[in-house]
């Protein structure tokens, strides 16, 4: 089977204009130029990961915080972010548009053997910190009277996303407990029960704790009932999986802390 070069739709169309009646040309041009649209979008849409379709666009200076991340140079990469608060960005922004994409890319770089485990770690200690430093500066909402809980289901140690999605609600007016990384179903079901929260967001990062997620969700679902709290989950698995929080009985999904808050509007 041969297939047409959409690139080179234009000489096709310069073949029709000399066959065909002006309307029926003007027709089929337009199918072709669709058809290009579609394939040069297609093509730019295969480069980007799947995982990373659903974020935001990230920063121009992504590619370039990411090699500073990786090579250690903690002071490089702050003055990187610093520039862009100076110019504006507030703690969500430099967090999806910067922070994640760049450790998205560290995680694939180290899946292909790229770069070594220890290198992945100095990253992830660098964006610990800078995290912590974005957020004394960051300006807060009032309180809102509502309450937030925040965890990795039980097996997730990649905690760093949560935490920007628990700042974000709490920046946002929120009052948050964020718990951190493997979090057993039993120590969160204990918390929910002791601290009454209205949301409790699940983040989970690979594939084969998926089933802790829905063991996680039924659990939440057995305990409390039509008492329970709304259920939000995220994480890099789900982020090509954006459908998968209605089978799991979730309320909401969300691939980013700045769209975590729409989510719950």
């Amino acid at each position: 089977m041969h297939f047409i070069n959409l690139d080179s739709g234009w000489l096709l169309a310069d073949y029709f204009e000399h066959k065909l009646t002006p309307i029926d040309h003007a027709i089929v041009s337009g199918i072709f130029n669709d058809a290009s649209s579609a394939l040069s979008a297609a093509r730019v849409s295969a480069q980007i990961p799947a995982f990373m379709q659903c974020l935001p666009v990230p920063h121009q200076d992504t590619d370039l915080l990411t090699g500073k991340l990786i090579a250690g140079h903690i002071s490089e990469a702050h003055e990187l972010l610093q520039q862009a608060r100076l110019n504006g960005a507030g703690y969500i922004y430099i967090a999806t548009h910067l922070l994640q994409p760049a450790m998205y890319q560290i995680g694939q770089l180290w899946q292909q053997t790229q770069i070594s485990v220890a290198q992945k770690h100095l990253a992830t200690a660098i964006v610990q910190n800078e995290l912590a430093y974005l957020y004394s500066l960051a300006d807060f909402s009032p309180p809102n009277g509502k309450r937030a809980l925040f965890a990795c289901v039980e097996g997730n140690l990649h905690s760093i996303g949560i935490r920007m999605v628990a700042d974000s609600f709490e920046l946002a007016g929120w009052q948050v407990q964020q718990l951190g990384a493997n979090l057993p179903i039993t120590a969160l079901l204990s918390q929910i029960s002791a601290w009454q929260p209205e949301l409790v967001g699940l983040s989970v990062s690979q594939a084969q704790h998926l089933d802790t997620l829905r063991r996680t969700i039924a659990a939440i679902h057995g305990e409390f009932g039509e008492h329970r709290p709304q259920i939000m989950i995220g994480g890099l698995c789900t982020n090509a999986l954006s459908e998968m929080w209605r089978t799991l009985k979730a309320d909401s999904w969300s691939p980013s802390a700045d769209l975590a808050q729409i989510e719950t509007i």
